[in-house]
C-alpha cells in the first residue's frame, strides 16, 4: 500500500492514496485533520472518499474541532 501523504489546499488536512482500492475511476482517498490542540499536534482519522467524504468536507467533520494553522 501506498503511504505517501498528500496536501490539500485546505490547512490541516491531507490524504493518501490506496494502491488497489478504487472510486470513481480513480484511487480511493483516505482524510485524515492535523491540528494543535494544548501545543501538541494532534492527527484524527476521517474516512474514505468512498464513503462520501472529501478535502473541504474534512475540515470541520462534526462541527466541533478548531485547528490552527500548520
Amino acid at each position: 500500500m501506498n503511504h505517501k501523504w498528500h496536501a490539500t489546499q485546505y490547512p490541516g488536512v491531507r490524504y493518501r492514496e490506496h494502491n488497489k482500492r478504487k472510486h470513481r475511476g480513480q484511487p480511493d482517498r483516505y482524510f485524515v485533520i492535523r491540528y494543535k490542540k494544548d501545543g501538541e499536534l494532534v492527527g484524527e482519522s476521517v474516512d474514505w472518499a468512498s464513503h462520501g467524504m472529501n478535502a473541504k468536507g474534512q475540515q470541520y467533520p462534526n462541527g466541533y474541532l478548531k485547528f490552527d494553522a500548520i
